[in-house]
């Protein structure tokens, strides 16, 4: 993990920002800009790393499990349907559901995002709180799982599996109890 100052900076303003609005009322526009402004410069450099060059098999360093997920052009046909599909979903969901359930699925969803965001974010700064032998400690779970719907949908079998170290978990613990 590099020392950058910026990197360094823009969590520090995350976390600052964090604490402080529980104290202190700061203007929106302030907290928003900040606070966009130090989450988008630590994401994309989080995503340097997608420049690097992944071995190929039979060059020295190859791991098979290593596969870095870019966009194919199905995955850019499949936009408009999925956006057709998430638009009438609400549109039922508050046709046929109150309009406080219609809140609580929405509240829940965007806390799920959120606290996966905030993990992401934490993850490279719990890492270099914690030792040496257990940042290199990956933890995880990976399953094929069929299914009966046509290939053209979803490929088969299904690929499902997670892996994170003791830092992403360390980060997600934190940011869920945030």
């Amino acid at each position: 993990m590099s020392r950058n100052p910026l990197l360094l900076g823009s969590y520090a303003t995350i976390i600052v920002l964090w604490g402080a609005t529980q104290v202190v009322l700061v203007p929106y526009v302030v907290h928003l800009m900040m606070l966009v402004t130090a989450i988008l410069y630590a994401a994309c450099h989080r995503s340097l790393s997608l420049r690097e060059e992944i071995p190929k098999k039979g060059e020295e360093g190859y791991d098979p499990d290593h596969v870095r997920d870019t966009m194919k052009a199905e995955d850019a046909y499949q936009f408009p349907l999925v956006g057709s599909l998430s638009l009438f979903s609400l549109y039922i969901a508050f046709k046929f559901l109150g309009k406080e359930w219609v809140n609580l699925l929405i509240g829940g969803y965007f806390g799920i995002v959120g606290c996966g965001a905030l993990t992401l974010t934490l993850s490279p700064l719990t890492a270099k709180l914690l030792p040496a032998s257990l940042q290199d400690t990956k933890l995880g779970f990976k399953k094929k799982i069929e299914h009966p719907l046509p290939s053209w949908i979803l490929p088969t079998p299904l690929d499902v599996g997670m892996e994170f170290t003791y830092a992403d978990l360390l980060a997600f613990v934190g940011s869920a109890a945030i």
